[in-house]
């Protein structure tokens, strides 16, 4: 059973403290002959962004007070309190007594008052007393008199069932932007219970901003008719019943939830449903949330759509699962994307960007193993996809109940194998590096030397050039000509002499079977190797002191005076 009440008065209940009330002053005079007079609030504000924090404030210090005394009453202050409102439940007609007894008590015990009672329990209204209760109103033109407001939704306390309000519609002939998205704005299905009909609207009002009309300019006529097909039935959606409680009033066995994710052109979509396995194996499925986001103006791909209706889902699961308290295992999560399916499998990393970081998301929120294939047939999240009008949803079991085969046994639920799939979409491209082959000599492609220098320093400039901000566009210098220079030598040298190269350049001595052992070899500032040799004392030019060391093969040089091996 339910219940619901709210504190009278709640704001007016809370005293401000003494250095507070100059920040609450106002000026008021009762006639224009009165001179005007300061007054100061006493009791907290309407009005003040801080009041709601206040007053909430002071009842959660109200039951932390006194948590010794009534320790379950405390517990609903903490959990079952929006603001002023007050929603609970219980199992049992002794239970729902011991809570509101409780609550009573407490609540006196800050000087707060709870009344406008309801519930759909005549037993327990029959213990409350009459000027507590909720009064009903003399005239209920918009709504039933068993129906009564709870937090925006309608509750008819005599069925036990929901009623999402529907929004009064302007007579206006002439049909704008602005009155569309007041009407779809006005509808508060914050469960998300009549997405299929509300994504409708709201892929309506996408087509108007891709119009490019203004705020308060005529409709176009190819939209105008699905608009005024749609709002001539959107009262409809008052009549919708939703069971409020999930379950039976019998013993349970286990609890799952299964979500299920979508994916269209028009709208991506998540919704989750509650399957309850009953002790005398009869199941019961219900729907708990649902939630939908229109597809991008730009466009986006199929695959990319449907891992959005992924995070969405994963999100909604995490949600609902932390506050009914459902163990992983117990959690089951249907696509019909066999492409997001994939994806969830493999490692994030190997996807490009868009894709990687949102497979990270829905795996810090799911479990992969939870994923599973579900026929697009038998996906309930496709009607939130694709829009339905009132009409067709108030019978629609896909969406109210889920897919036939969820109140069976779960060895006649689907379990088809993944197809393997041949390319994948926003998978990394795969770099592959090859060493360049040592042996080849660019030398060998001129015939003059100095072309083959030249070149290379050319090629040297454009590198710098594509490399940095400073540009050089000047005729080559002498020292490009020379860092050119050391680059053919150094190469000549890499290929002729690889092993004394790595030696010398960690420092240790040639073995006695190198050719170059004589030479007492050793590598420069510029990384050429040069011989040490008896005249390095002597007068002579360094190069002549230090020869270059090249082998005999080498076509480097010919034309210079380099000792050849």
């Amino acid at each position: 059973m339910a219940f619901t009440a709210d504190i009278a008065k709640m704001f007016r209940c809370v005293e401000l403290a003494r250095p507070d009330r100059d920040f609450h002053r106002f000026v008021w005079r009762d006639s224009k002959e009165n001179e005007v007079t300061d007054y100061r609030m006493t009791r907290v504000s309407f009005g003040v962004s801080s009041s709601p924090f206040l007053a909430n404030m002071v009842l959660n210090q109200v039951a932390l007070d006194y948590k010794h005394l009534y320790p379950k009453a405390a517990e609903e202050v903490a959990s079952a309190f929006y603001v002023d409102d007050y929603l609970s439940g219980a199992e049992t007609l002794n239970e729902a007594k011991e809570l509101y007894c409780g609550m009573e008590e407490l609540m006196n015990r800050g000087q707060f008052q709870l009344r406008k009672w309801r519930s759909n329990s005549r037993e327990l209204l029959q213990i409350i007393p009459d000027h507590l209760k909720e009064t009903e109103p003399e005239l209920a033109l918009a709504e039933p008199a068993d129906h009564h407001r709870t937090l925006g939704i309608s509750w008819d306390t005599q069925t036990d069932c929901l009623y999402v309000v529907t929004p009064h519609l302007s007579s206006e002939i002439i049909k704008t932007k602005r009155q569309l998205t007041s009407i779809i704005a006005c509808i508060y299905d914050v469960m998300g219970w009549l997405s299929p009909c509300t994504v409708a609207g709201k892929v309506l009002l996408q087509r108007l901003w891709r119009s490019g009309i203004d705020w308060d300019e005529e409709t176009p006529k190819e939209i105008l008719d699905d608009w005024m097909q749609w709002e001539a039935e959107l009262s409809q959606l008052s009549t919708i019943p939703i069971q409020r409680c999930y379950t039976q009033d019998k013993p349970i066995q286990s609890q799952q939830l299964h979500g299920f994710s979508d994916a269209s052109e028009k709208a991506f979509a998540g919704v989750v449903y509650m399957r309850t396995l009953y002790q005398d194996a009869s199941v019961d499925v219900s729907i708990i949330m649902a939630k939908t986001k229109v597809a991008p103006v730009h466009g986006d791909t199929i695959p990319r759509l449907e891992l959005c209706g992924a995070v969405l889902v994963a999100r909604l699961m995490s949600h609902i699962k932390t506050i009914m308290k459902v163990r992983d295992s117990n959690i089951f999560l249907w696509s019909d994307s066999t492409i997001v399916l994939h994806w969830l499998r493999g490692d994030p990393k190997h996807l490009k960007t868009y894709a990687g970081n949102r497979i990270r998301q829905v795996l810090e929120l799911t479990n992969h193993t939870a994923w599973r294939y579900v026929p697009s047939t038998s996906n309930p999240a496709d009607c939130a996809t694709r829009g339905r009008l009132p009409s067709q949803l108030k019978g629609h079991e896909l969406w109210w109940k889920g897919p036939s085969w969820l109140s069976q046994s779960p060895n006649d639920w689907p379990a088809i194998k993944l197809p393997e799939l041949e390319t994948i979409p926003e998978r990394r491209a795969n770099i592959h590096v090859e060493i360049a082959d040592s042996s080849f000599d660019i030398v060998n492609r001129f015939s003059c030397l100095t072309s083959c220098i030249r070149i290379t320093a050319l090629i040297r400039r454009w590198i710098h050039n594509h490399r940095n901000m400073e540009k050089r566009k000047e005729k080559l210098t002498r020292q490009e000509y020379e860092e050119a220079d050391q680059v053919l030598i150094r190469q000549s040298q890499k290929r002729s002499f690889p092993a004394e190269l790595d030696t010398l350049a960690r420092n240790s001595t040639l073995p006695h079977k190198s050719s170059l052992q004589k030479y007492h070899p050793f590598i420069d500032d510029f990384g050429i190797l040069r011989v040490a040799g008896r005249l390095e004392h002597s007068h002579l030019a360094y190069s002549r002191r230090h020869p270059i060391l090249l082998h005999a093969s080498s076509s480097y040089g010919a034309d210079l005076h380099h000792p050849r091996l």
